[in-house]
């Protein structure tokens, strides 16, 4: 792994230890790594790398938040 993989990695496992999931977002490409935390093993995992974080939250978001509370998030 690179210097920048495992840099990401201790961040990770660090904020992990109170957040359930940790972005890493570039902020000007908008690319991104999604890491979270294991429940059952307590190890980080990397979840998904994507190329556009601001696009992708809004996909995600309208699989997950309530039809009622959609116009607030978008």
């Amino acid at each position: 792994m690179n210097n920048r993989g495992e840099n990401l990695n201790k961040i990770a496992n660090a904020l992990l230890l109170d957040y359930v999931d940790v972005y890493y977002i570039n902020a000007v490409t908008n690319e991104y790594e999604w890491f979270s935390i294991q429940k059952d093993t307590g190890t980080l995992k990397h979840e998904k790398t994507g190329k556009d974080f601001f696009e992708d939250v809004i996909i995600d978001a309208d699989k997950v938040i309530h039809e009622d509370d959609k116009h607030i998030f978008f």
